[in-house]
């Protein structure tokens, strides 16, 4: 309730929903995905594909460690990215690992996906075509940890 406000979702299944999920595509401004970079391909939905199929479109990708790298292909979430990141140790006492209150590196790559978004729209208002916005939530740690540390 507290993040789907004005907001249109679906559920479908990829398999024998594929006719659904086309239709819902050909209305479509903004794909957004939450999962393993390359996991949907197999599925026809890569960025590229996506953008084939539906030119214009702004593609939306958030992932736990981003798309290259050697844990790109690894599942995650913000306490797993907080543990891998030295925030889990950062935040705890005593030597137990604490953490972000608010799982505040799903909220803040979140709220950086969004204003991707919006960027995206705004630059193909102007000149058209299609946008790929990517984030991770290990990216909006390192960023966390970066203005911790006075970096």
């Amino acid at each position: 309730t507290d993040t789907g406000f004005g907001k249109r979702s679906a559920l479908v299944d990829l398999v024998s929903g594929r006719e659904v999920f086309e239709e819902l595509l050909a209305r479509a401004d903004v794909v957004v995905t939450g999962y393993r970079p390359g996991s949907l391909d197999r599925f026809g939905l890569s960025a590229e594909a996506l953008a084939g199929r539906r030119p214009g479109v702004v593609v939306a990708q958030l992932s736990a460690w981003g798309a290259t790298g050697p844990w790109a292909a690894r599942r995650g979430f913000d306490s797993l990215v907080q543990v891998a990141t030295g925030i889990a140790h950062i935040e705890g006492e005593h030597g137990r690992p604490g953490a972000l209150p608010a799982q505040a590196l799903d909220h803040g790559t979140g709220y950086l996906l969004a204003a991707g978004v919006l960027r995206a729209l705004s630059d193909q208002a102007d000149a058209g075509g299609g946008r790929l916005v990517r984030v991770a939530l290990a990216r909006t740690a390192a960023e966390v940890r970066a203005g911790a540390d006075g970096s």
